[in-house]
């Protein structure tokens, strides 16, 4: 009858508009999934840049287009070569060595966000600087020790002085003593525990509480605390994959992969709780890929999806 027909138009309104609403529904999320691609892929890896503060507390943004002398620190010449190096080179005096005059110290700030950059210092000691990152140095090693204060991470390659021993001062007390060698050191706040690894030569690593002697292929972690590991064996290759500009994860723990992601593309990235505790292993990939690449890398290990809105990513799964 006229009920019976009513009804069923009426039925058929609400099956149509459910239909019409999951369709909707359907089409907004593979949307957001297209969105959230092309966001990922707009979000650029580091490159050759950094940002160095003088001793009167200018800055100068460092990157390939500057090239050549910069300025004047102290008894020193600064000069920006073009793939990403800084050089100070001190004037030769009539003593015959700028070691030698006592010139009080001039200290400046080499600082990095969402990118790298390489320092010579005036004894021709060799810094590798990784994103988010900054080291505080003199102008010209006047005193009896080679003394830097370093946040974040750093590849050390130092020149050889036995008579002026090189020291890496971090926070929290420690200190890392060395008279010519090679070494990384990751001292970022948002890590639990400063790891200094060594690649070739011997360093001394001293905290208030103690001290301990590295060999080569070592490794050993202050805690923020001043407690210390004893030395264990190093993955050498993942210690210092970034000086090489690659990603090399080795069973490496998620939240380390993301906060080395993060510091990388410049990006706040936030998860969901359940990925604590799993394992990444990633090898040998480009920092030069976009992000887009690296989350499309990652989802065969770790299945999630993902949103972004400006510079905050969210993983969830």
């Amino acid at each position: 009858g006229k009920t019976h027909k009513i009804r069923f138009k009426r039925a058929m309104v609400a099956a149509a508009t459910v239909i019409l609403f999951l369709a909707g529904g359907c089409l907004y999320y593979q949307y957001g999934i297209i969105r959230a691609k092309e966001l990922a892929a707009s979000i650029q890896p580091g490159s050759l840049k950094a940002s160095l503060i003088l001793s009167n507390g200018d800055t100068i943004t460092l990157d390939s287009t500057r090239v050549g002398i910069l300025t004047y620190q102290g008894v020193s010449t600064v000069i920006n070569h073009s793939k990403g190096n800084l050089e100070y080179k001190s004037w030769p005096t009539i003593a015959g060595n700028v070691e030698t005059t006592p010139v009080r110290p001039v200290w400046n700030t080499l600082v990095t966000k969402g990118g790298h950059y390489q320092l010579t210092l005036p004894d021709g000691t060799k810094v590798f600087l990784n994103a988010a990152s900054n080291l505080h140095y003199p102008a010209a090693f006047n005193g009896p020790e080679r003394t830097v204060e370093l946040a974040g991470e750093a590849y050390f390659e130092v020149a050889k002085n036995k008579e002026k021993p090189f020291i890496v001062k971090l926070k929290h007390g420690a200190d890392v003593q060395v008279l010519g060698t090679h070494f990384n050191i990751n001292a970022y706040e948002d890590e639990p525990g400063y790891i200094t690894t060594l690649v070739e030569g011997a360093v001394k690593i001293a905290t208030p509480k103690t001290s301990v002697d590295l060999a080569p292929g070592q490794k050993a972690t202050i805690d923020k605390e001043g407690n210390m590991t004893q030395p264990e064996n190093a993955n050498i290759n993942q210690s210092i994959a970034w000086t090489n500009n690659l990603f090399n994860f080795e069973n490496q723990d998620f939240e380390v992969v993301m906060r080395q992601l993060a510091r990388w593309y410049n990006v706040e990235l936030s998860y969901k709780e359940n990925f604590r505790g799993k394992r990444i292993t990633l090898r040998n990939i480009p920092r030069t890929e976009s992000f887009a690449f690296i989350l499309k890398s990652l989802q065969p290990i770790i299945s999630f999806q993902y949103n972004i809105d400006g510079k905050k990513v969210l993983l969830w799964n």
